[in-house]
């Protein structure tokens, strides 16, 4: 608790702060630029920017101008503000929505709807603008203090992190206890690398050298997790004879044992010999463990030896973007109205359309809270709309007869400006979207009633929050309506089309045909799904059973892929096999050959590679027997 008042009291002495410096600059009449520009400070911390800053800050300097010159064009008459308003809103609403990635809208649709809500006369209009350009670079300069070398410093405590957590499953599964646990707090784990990388892509698909290093652990540290999971199931299976359960707690002893080393070896980065002979295992799954657990060495040794030569290639030959991760063609295929950043966008621009409308025609001094009301309450899910324009007016009516009851009682402007300070201050430690309402209404009616009548003001407020929620309703009900049900089948099918995607990289990996970029940027997709899915609230028992299977498809289709890139398949009649087939899924005519392969073949890399193919022919077929080996 202490550490938290510490930190949020810091964080409010540093927005208070950086706020006064604003207006000492650029004068009262940026004041809230200066609030929205603080705010997307804070935000853009989530994301390492410094991969490409440079270019990131001509983004955000060009959004923050050009949203300058819509906010002047949109109070000269009504006409253009509707133009403006539904152009500058829908801008900022498909720039700033993302199909895997949290939204990023609210600072810069804040920040103009600021600036419609006070503007500014055409001798003022050039500080305006060099107030949003130096807002612009005050959002990059915490980058470089707080994320620069992100991925270095916190991919080592991940794979720590992971590495206790493996030990941990592994203790369960000898006790019988329950990993669904532990599992999640390793998915989150490896998920929370995946985002980190994925924003370390050069044009938002090389990644360098050590990136990929990182990667590669990741991934591999995930398998060797879900290898665990199957001395999991055999345990569950009461009818596993007395030897089998006596091998499997051999094997569990020895991955113990060697994950052991493997944290040490991350945490001292000290090279530490482990001596085992392969073709003396019979157990596959703790053959294809030593090949995962080899993998990761090799991983961690070139990325040490990079990062002390501070040697970080990133692609520069003639290797082309495929055309589905081109960002041109990213952004064509989101204008669509199945696309939830064309559904966001269009009702969140023409709902502050119509309420810019109605604030201009007539002449509301408040108007503004009602375009406030609109911003805030529609959300690319329809569902949150509901949720949200509840909890809207549930807090605007408690911080409203409390600001109300304060400034009845206490008359003293000095006393009232304290109150609305404090009010700010204790909006921070909030987490519900109502309580911080509530302290955000207080703040509001505050500010406006240092110059009016408190009365008045909550009156006003109220009835303008009422129209802004009844607007965005009716839009969110029948423009481009998007649900979490749309939303949620929209990531199954796009997780199951990336696992296919994957599949046909290694068919091209078959033929040295492969692009290891694609198939590196393809690895990050599943991640981000299954964050997005979480956030959606859906945590059902098919959920739970559709991600199991999928995340467990793609790692074995990034096992074989790296057998196959690496040609430690030894095997000629496999590798033979492989290549007469013009793609994986024509293997299930062959699936006996490959389960006699698995029993018979005396390579392990070999044995492993048919494990993981039949696991992705298992997975294909979708069948309720499957398999198993």
């Amino acid at each position: 608790m202490k550490k938290l008042i510490m930190s949020k009291t810091l964080i409010f002495l540093f927005v208070f702060s950086f706020i006064n410096v604003f207006i000492k600059f650029f004068g009262g009449s940026n004041t809230l630029i200066g609030v929205t520009v603080v705010t997307a400070m804070l935000m853009f911390l989530e994301r390492d920017l410094t991969i490409e800053p440079i270019k990131n800050t001509f983004k955000l300097l060009g959004i923050n101008v050009f949203l300058g010159v819509l906010s002047f064009l949109a109070v000269q008459n009504i006409g253009l503000g509707v133009v403006a308003n539904f152009t500058a809103l829908f801008v900022v609403g498909y720039l700033f929505t993302y199909d895997l990635k949290r939204p990023m809208y609210i600072a810069f649709g804040l920040q103009y709807l600021f600036m419609v809500g006070s503007p500014v006369s055409a001798n003022e209009f050039p500080v305006r603008l060099l107030s949003l350009a130096f807002g612009a670079l005050c959002i990059m300069i915490p980058q470089f203090l707080v994320n620069k070398n992100k991925l270095e410093k916190s991919s080592k405590k991940i794979f720590i992190s992971t590495s206790e957590d493996i030990l941990t499953k592994i203790r369960n599964i000898k006790e019988n206890k329950n990993i669904e646990e532990i599992n999640l707090k390793i998915e989150n784990n490896i998920n929370s690398l995946k985002k980190m990388l994925y924003d370390n892509r050069k044009d938002e698909f090389y990644l360098n050298d050590s990136a990929i290093d990182i990667l590669n652990m990741g991934l591999s540290l995930e398998r060797i997790s879900l290898i665990l999971d199957n001395y999991y199931d055999k345990k569950m299976n009461n009818n596993a004879s007395d030897l089998n359960n006596k091998n499997q707690e051999i094997c569990l002893d020895i991955m113990e044992s060697e994950i052991k080393k493997l944290k040490l070896y991350i945490e001292k980065e000290e090279l530490i010999e482990y001596d085992i002979n392969l073709d003396e295992i019979e157990d596959i799954n703790l053959c294809e463990f030593y090949i995962v657990l080899n993998n990761i060495h090799d991983y961690f040794d070139e990325y040490k030896k990079r990062k002390n030569t501070k040697s970080e290639k990133l692609y520069t030959g003639n290797l082309q973007i495929p055309s589905n991760f081109k960002i041109s063609n990213i952004h064509m295929r989101g204008l669509s109205k199945e696309s939830i950043r064309f559904s966001y966008a269009i009702k969140v621009a023409l709902a502050g359309a119509i309420s810019g409308f109605i604030m201009d025609y007539f002449n509301l001094s408040e108007g503004r809270w009602i375009m406030f009301t609109i911003f805030s309450v529609i959300q690319p899910y329809s569902e949150n709309c509901i949720i949200k324009s509840k909890k809207r007016i549930q807090g605007t009516l408690v911080g409203g007869t409390m600001i109300f009851i304060l400034f009845s009682i206490i008359k003293d402007p000095s006393a009232r400006g304290i109150i609305i300070v404090l009010a700010g201050y204790l909006g921070s430690y909030t987490t519900d979207y109502r309580d911080s309402m509530i302290f955000n209404t207080m703040s509001a009616i505050g500010s406006a009633a240092m110059i009016g009548s408190v009365s008045i003001l909550f009156i006003n407020r109220i009835l303008f929050v009422l129209l802004g929620i009844a607007i965005g309703l009716v839009v969110n009900k029948f423009i481009l309506p998007y649900d979490i049900k749309k939303g949620y089948k929209y990531l199954v099918d796009m997780y199951e089309r990336v696992n296919l995607e994957m599949i046909e990289e290694i068919n091209l990996c078959i033929k040295s045909k492969h692009n290891n970029y694609k198939m590196k940027n393809l690895l990050l997709v599943p991640g981000l799904i299954e964050d997005r899915m979480s956030l959606m609230g859906i945590n059902d028992k098919e959920q739970k059973h559709f991600i199991k299977e999928q995340k467990h498809l793609t790692s074995s289709i990034y096992n074989l892929y790296v057998n196959i890139a690496t040609n430690k398949i030894k095997d000629n009649d496999f590798n033979e096999m492989l290549k007469e087939s013009n793609c994986i899924s024509e293997c299930e005519e062959v699936k006996d050959v490959i389960i006699d392969s698995i029993k018979n073949t005396e390579d392990i890399g070999t044995k492993v590679a048919c494990k993981n193919l039949l696991q992705i022919l298992n997975s294909l077929n979708n069948k309720e027997q499957k398999i198993t080996v």
